[in-house]
């Protein structure tokens, strides 16, 4: 399977692309119709994707197929997206949706080439320590910060220069977060950091931080 890494706002676009509540609702013998991204030149569609925060040993990744005209696709091809009688066979694995035909705005297409889409840092201009804090703070009285961090001021730290504020001492889990702070189509997004990734700060320490559980959506 071919990796791609791709920065964090070119993920989230692919990542839109999955298609898996789409197919499990399949009406029989119809293709399923998805959703799409395009990146080098083809269009994808994705039926997993683990979401979680960023790190070194493991990052939020999107499993996706290249997708071909069903006049260019040579192999054998299906319908069913999940087609337990073959399956039990051995004539799929489980989660493969090689051959697949799909809709695509009326259009046949096929799931060929498997590969997975892994998210790297934002690519876009860093975002000010200042406009990094009033953020923040104009969001610690709701979410997760309300719940987890209520009084607490963050300690910043960056990386690859985006400002990440570290929130020590979690009241029910009694560990850390840390949340890289990015700007994209006008709007902030927040990335959680793991506890592998080297943040840097003003005595450049190594900043312990939450192993946050991960998400999978498949």
């Amino acid at each position: 399977m071919d990796k791609f890494l791709v920065p964090a706002e070119r993920w989230q676009q692919i990542a839109s692309a999955n298609s898996c509540h789409l197919a499990v609702e399949q009406k029989a013998s119809r293709p399923v119709s998805v959703r799409t991204a395009e990146y080098g030149g083809f269009l994808y569609t994705a039926f997993g994707a683990l979401h979680g925060p960023f790190g070194e040993a493991r990052k939020p990744y999107v499993d996706a197929y290249r997708l071909l005209p069903a006049s260019m696709y040579t192999g054998e091809t299906t319908l069913a997206y999940h087609d337990e009688e073959a399956i039990r066979a051995g004539q799929r694995d489980r989660g493969d949706h090689s051959g697949l035909i799909v809709s695509v705005k009326g259009k046949l297409m096929v799931c060929a080439e498997r590969v997975r889409f892994l998210m790297d840092l934002p690519g876009t201009r860093p975002l000010s320590l200042a406009e990094a804090t009033a953020y923040d703070e104009g969001e610690r009285m709701i979410g997760w910060r309300a719940l987890w961090y209520g009084g607490k001021e963050p300690e910043w730290f960056s990386l690859r220069g985006h400002p990440v504020a570290v929130y020590r001492g979690h009241k029910t889990l009694d560990d850390d977060r840390a949340v890289l702070l990015w700007k994209h189509d006008g709007a902030i997004h927040e990335l959680g950091i793991d506890d592998d990734v080297l943040l840097d700060g003003v005595d450049r320490e190594r900043v312990p931080v939450a192993s946050n559980v991960q998400l999978a959506l498949f």
